[in-house]
């Protein structure tokens, strides 16, 4: 099967998080060496359209080394944007926020802005451009806030929305793509939350605490807008349809014995779950990665 070859990129350092868009042709890297890598796949995908079943199946990659910047401290949080390709967010342990831009349409060349975003002292553990304003970016940190920038303000005095959402860590962020006032975030205690942007200040519209242990990954379904993938270090994945109301009533408890309406699925059997995605094109398909 064409779907079995691989080429194989190797890497000096261990991978804190990996982002790449499908109609781009780079791939970016965050590794433990407090590096920002971005490599250049064009070669490995057209290497790879060549093959036929009868060549190895694993061979060394052809792709190179595009651009690398060193950053202050290690890193979790990677964003590439959607609507500016060649726009890359990096968020470290200290806090700070860097952005880089491309220096014309083709991409022939990606650089670090000369300021830097840093309002809070603690990590920033997730980063995710609006998906309907380009100069607009969430983050979240390990002090238990969100906070919404506008990059097009100056970065000594940027512009932000601050949203006071967990009293722990926020682990994960995801933005609605169908419903752009719809942010959710997943924290350290198991809880998961919906917020509505118009009302910032305000408590969140959704706020379930069912799973075990800290959340790892949360992102919306693609096409449709009320439809959740919730992932945690409890070993178990849980899909979510929040238009059904719940039952105030209703108590969520671990043991399954009073299952929520809103969980549509559940999936267990992986151990350390890492992150979960929605497949782009193919609705029902999620990928998740784990020990």
């Amino acid at each position: 099967m064409i779907e079995d070859l691989l080429e194989k990129i190797p890497l000096k350092f261990a991978t804190n998080r990996i982002r790449t868009l499908a109609n781009l042709p780079f791939v970016a890297i965050l590794n433990e060496n407090s590096q920002l890598q971005i490599h250049d796949v064009r070669n490995s995908f057209e290497s790879l359209k060549k093959k036929n079943i009868y060549d190895l199946k694993e061979s060394k990659s052809t792709s190179f080394l595009f651009k690398q910047f060193m950053l202050e401290q290690e890193g979790f949080a990677l964003e590439l944007s959607r609507s500016k390709l060649g726009r890359i967010a990096a968020g470290i342990s200290n806090g700070s926020i860097y952005i880089y831009e491309p220096t014309d349409n083709n991409i022939s060349d990606i650089v670090q802005t000369p300021n830097i975003i840093k309002t809070t002292n603690k990590s920033i553990e997730d980063l995710q451009f609006s998906p309907s304003q380009e100069d607009v970016l969430a983050a979240c940190s390990s002090d238990g806030t969100i906070r919404i920038y506008d990059l097009r303000t100056p970065f000594n005095n940027i512009s932000e929305l601050k949203i006071n959402a967990h009293e722990c860590d926020v682990n994960v962020i995801s933005w609605n793509s169908r419903a752009n006032t719809l942010l959710a975030s997943g924290a350290d205690d198991g809880s998961f939350k919906v917020w509505d942007l118009r009302y910032v200040g305000k408590e969140a519209i959704t706020n379930i605490m069912w799973h075990r242990d800290q959340i790892t990954s949360i992102e919306w379904q693609p096409h449709d807008e009320w439809t959740l993938v919730v992932g945690s270090a409890d070993n178990r994945i849980s899909i979510w349809d929040l238009s059904v109301e719940k039952d105030d009533k209703e108590v969520f408890d671990v043991n399954l014995e009073n299952v929520p309406d809103q969980l549509l699925f559940l999936h267990q059997g992986q151990e350390n779950i890492k992150e979960i995605h929605w497949h782009p094109v193919y609705n029902n398909v999620i990928a998740s990665t784990s020990l």
